[in-house]
């Protein structure tokens, strides 16, 4: 039985990290493939429209995605503790490395609440003050420039963490 739940939870909370790599490759893909399409700085309505659309349900689920390997890499330690009544096969390198795994997703945590609350629902305002039939203004237009450009700055971070928390994940199994 334990070594079912373990399973179960090992592939539930790879699944979730596998998630929260993908989400902002995959963003970052498409943001980089409308620069090269389109040029950066000019609204396309549709084309924008079509993208605000998707990278602001993005960061919701992988919101969903990090509280998932958060909640499953706390498992870990619960079954083995639950069968055994004490943790075994825990070594100090397991409590450093899983310690890390924590901080860098707390900082995705972090980084994915503050584009939820606070840099979204900017894009969002000014490209809802938008026309497909008439340019914004300048200056409106400029700002939600250099949110998406913030924006793309704070989705590559959490590519980095995403692949930092998978690369060093195998240090937990073999030390």
């Amino acid at each position: 039985m334990e070594n079912a739940l373990y399973a179960v939870n090992l592939m539930v909370h790879i699944i979730a990290a596998v998630g929260c790599v993908a989400g902002p490759y995959y963003q970052l893909r498409m943001v980089n493939q409308r620069g090269k399409l389109y040029g950066t700085g000019n609204l396309i309505y549709p084309v924008d429209e079509l993208m605000e659309r998707i990278l602001t349900v993005q960061p919701r689920l992988c919101y969903g995605l990090i509280l998932t390997l958060i909640g499953t890499g706390l498992m870990f330690p619960v079954i083995d503790y639950g069968f055994h009544g004490m943790l075994t096969q825990v070594s100090s390198s397991d409590w450093v490395v899983g310690s890390l795994k924590a901080l860098l997703a707390l900082t995705g945590l972090g980084i994915v609440i503050y584009g939820i609350r606070v840099v979204d629902p900017q894009i969002q305002g000014l490209f809802g003050s938008f026309s497909p039939d008439a340019d914004p203004p300048a200056e409106d237009l400029a700002r939600f420039w250099a949110l998406r450009k913030y924006r793309k700055k704070l989705c590559t971070f959490c590519l980095w963490l995403g692949l930092s928390i998978l690369l060093i994940t195998p240090v937990m199994r073999f030390f």
